[in-house]
């Protein structure tokens, strides 16, 4: 298993702190989940989304490119004694399930992709709900032209909190915004309405990182 894995946890801690609690709470509060529901988790890591909405659902396919994480979510489950979660290798643009879903969740993995390879993971995931179905999305995104500014003072204000020690945690926030492709939250919007998903709410979990809550345009 490689290093990186079994550190996930603790290097998503030390670049959201208690943001990163927050955001996978209320990723499972928005979800709103039902016993009978199937949940599909893209980009799941070392399955923290998951473990947290599988005691409310009926299944959860867990899914990551990355066979280091996969291993390590699995160590958890058994470890946790969590068995209705399924993990497997997959992707956004290839997500390797047969089934429709209930909720698809995805909790800061998005902004990997191109803008455009975005655009299609989010038709991709449309594809995949059933009629009712939800979509939750937690992840960096920039909510206004003056975002810049406003990610330099939160990422300063947050490594003046925590100290110097975390500063190559900022230096790879920054690294997120310079050379990964966080996406305007108006892009997004867009992204979601051409793949005829309707988004209900947006929430800022702070000035640069918010939770998208969509659903079928058709639905109820």
């Amino acid at each position: 298993m490689p290093d990186k894995a079994g550190q996930y946890d603790e290097r998503m801690i030390s670049k959201f702190g208690e943001y990163y609690f927050k955001t996978i709470k209320r990723i499972v509060e928005l979800a709103q989940p039902k016993s009978t529901d199937t949940v599909l988790d893209i980009g799941t890591g070392t399955g923290a989304v998951s473990f947290a909405i599988a005691p409310r659902v009926k299944k959860v396919v867990a899914i990551d490119i990355d066979q280091g994480m996969l291993e390590e979510a699995k160590r958890k489950a058994e470890s946790a004694n969590i068995e209705n979660v399924e993990f497997r290798p997959g992707s956004f643009l290839k997500p390797n399930i047969d089934e429709k879903v209930d909720v698809i969740v995805s909790n800061i993995a998005l902004h990997h992709l191109t803008d455009e390879d975005k655009a299609k993971a989010i038709k991709k995931m449309a594809e995949l709900l059933n009629e009712n179905g939800k979509i939750l999305l937690a992840d960096v995104m920039i909510f206004s032209e003056t975002a810049q500014k406003e990610i330099d003072d939160v990422l300063d204000a947050i490594r003046e909190y925590f100290g110097r020690k975390k500063s190559k945690a900022i230096k790879e926030l920054r690294v997120v915004f310079k050379k990964k492709y966080p996406a305007k939250y108006e892009d997004l919007e867009r992204m979601f309405k051409e793949a005829g998903l309707e988004i209900v709410k947006v929430e800022k979990m702070f000035s640069i990182f918010g939770i998208i809550s969509a659903r079928k345009a058709s639905a109820q």
